[in-house]
């Protein structure tokens, strides 16, 4: 949603990610650092340790862009 969120807004994203960092570090710790929405599709390490099915990715969203991105959600529902 927030990827949405920022499209809708005309704001484009890159996504950084890495093949064996996929929880510990694309979606918490750059989300922290670079305060950017990033996400990822998962490594090896965090499928075997989560429930997270094949067909599912995660997103971190920065606390301090969650108005932003619920603004531009409710007008997205317009």
């Amino acid at each position: 949603m927030s990827l949405l969120a920022d499209i809708y807004r005309e704001e484009h994203n890159s996504l950084s990610t890495s093949v064996i960092q996929a929880c510990c570090v694309d979606v918490i710790a750059y989300v922290y650092l670079y305060g950017k929405t990033n996400a990822s599709f998962g490594c090896y390490g965090c499928r075997e340790a989560s429930d997270l099915k094949d067909d599912e990715a995660m997103i971190g969203i920065p606390y301090n862009r969650f108005d932003t991105i619920e603004e531009a959600i409710k007008l997205m529902k317009r």
